[in-house]
């Protein structure tokens, strides 16, 4: 990792997320990878899906709402806006608070958002579970085998 970025990472907190997202997007276009995201839906249910590899450091839209996240495979660190760090190794199912999140990607990773909605419209979805950040407007990821 971008020794720089690998720095803010490891003292990330509200106030360092910024600093963190600038310095990735400054990082020379090599570096920087947009993985597609899968959308997924059910009866009033909406999954977001993203495929990561390990290294890949993912920096997500501010979410509105708690929500699920589902781990399927793999093991990440995710680091909310208090600075708070947890470590998931699949499989598994948690409660992700409402903000904005990194998540560094230890092993290879198959990840999913989960929100109860009867929407099926992803752009309606986007404006409403999540806002607009000036500097990202989706996931950003990192790394330099891509």
């Amino acid at each position: 990792m971008n020794t720089q970025i690998d720095q803010i990472y490891r003292g990330a907190a509200s106030s360092k997320l910024d600093e963190f997202q600038t310095a990735i997007l400054g990082l020379p276009e090599g570096q920087k990878v947009m993985h597609p995201v899968t959308n997924h839906f059910g009866p009033n249910i909406y999954l977001r899906e993203m495929v990561a590899k390990a290294g890949d450091v993912v920096v997500g839209r501010s979410h509105k709402e708690e929500h699920l996240f589902s781990l399927v495979s793999g093991q990440i660190i995710i680091v909310d806006e208090d600075g708070a760090r947890t470590m998931l190794v699949a499989p598994v199912v948690y409660t992700a608070k409402k903000g904005r999140k990194i998540i560094y990607i230890i092993k290879d990773a198959r990840f999913q958002n989960i929100w109860a909605t009867p929407e099926t419209n992803v752009e309606k979805l986007e404006a409403e579970l999540a806002w607009d950040d000036n500097l990202i407007v989706g996931p950003t990821l990192l790394n330099k085998e891509h």
